[in-house]
């Protein structure tokens, strides 16, 4: 309990930048590290890394903005990657997310990331 998890990446700049609340990972090919952000301790999305160019993109940004979470309030778990495929459980609001019921399928978003 506590805590949250920490991704460290090294852009093209060559300075590490390191993302908090990480809430999934997982690589797609050899080279493109797709991972998803919680808004509670880190900036919320859906993103990619691709490890040769050292490029982050965003793939879902957040849309909720308020006082309390000025970069998204918005709360993105990953939950699978197949065929360049990519589903991710999403809520608009983390605060008002119940986590018992979260992870159903009215709450799974799926996208190509080609």
């Amino acid at each position: 309990m506590g805590g949250f998890k920490e991704l460290e990446l090294l852009p093209k700049n060559g300075k590490a930048h390191r993302i908090r609340d990480v809430t999934g990972l997982t690589f797609v090919g050899e080279s493109t590290l797709v991972y998803t952000v919680s808004p509670i301790y880190g900036k919320p999305g859906l993103f990619k890394y691709n490890c040769t160019t050292r490029k982050t993109n965003a793939l879902v940004k957040p849309v909720t903005i308020n006082k309390t979470y000025p970069h998204g309030a918005d709360y993105f778990e990953l939950h699978s990657v197949e065929d360049k495929k990519v589903c991710y459980y999403y809520s608009l609001d983390v605060d008002s997310t119940d986590f018992h019921s979260f992870r159903r399928e009215e709450n799974l978003r799926c996208m190509s990331i080609e």
